[in-house]
């Protein structure tokens, strides 16, 4: 029978359980990043998408002014045009993506008076994009990972972005 010291018994699989340990805290490190990640993808392309249908609306209008169109731009069609638009430009969130808009009669800017005559006011365009993110997976498990330790708030159920555009029809405000 062999003799061997006993601090030799007592060091055997240390290298293994802090391999262990220490992996366990690198995959929660890369798994958050990876979260992190996602979520940030996900607002850009909702913000891309947003300004891409609020683009959309302005030159269907700069169109619309420029061949002598009458009437009111944009209409209800273009709008939902211009949301359209923004869905698809989305890309791979399209199917849970919400598009809404909103019109609002503003002033004239500083140094510009509106004019009397029957030209349509300037006015305030207001394109939303809403992504309920629970809905993406990696989003959806990190929220689940976070809500085992305590941690509710981790990812935002729903990722907004905005895209605000002024629509000043020619001659609806003139220099003072």
């Amino acid at each position: 029978m062999k003799h061997t010291p006993s601090g030799l018994f007592a060091q055997r699989g240390i290298a293994a359980m802090e391999f262990a340990l220490v992996l366990v805290l690198i995959l929660a490190l890369l798994f958050g990043v990876i979260a992190f990640g996602s979520i940030l993808w996900v607002q850009q392309t909702l913000a891309f998408a947003a300004g891409e249908g609020a683009r959309s609306i302005l030159l269907h209008c700069e169109y619309a002014e420029n061949a002598g169109q009458a009437g009111p731009c944009p209409s209800p069609a273009v709008l939902a045009r211009g949301c359209e638009t923004a869905v698809n430009a989305a890309g791979w969130f399209s199917r849970a993506a919400i598009c809404s808009t909103q019109m609002a009669a503003i002033e004239c800017p500083d140094g510009y008076s509106a004019t009397a005559s029957t030209t349509p006011k300037p006015q305030r365009l207001r394109l939303d994009m809403a992504f309920d993110s629970r809905r993406w997976p990696p989003i959806h498990t990190a929220a689940q990972a976070a809500g085992m330790i305590g941690i509710d708030d981790l990812a935002p159920a729903t990722l907004r972005a905005r895209s605000t555009v002024v629509l000043t029809p020619h001659g609806a405000c003139l220099p003072s």
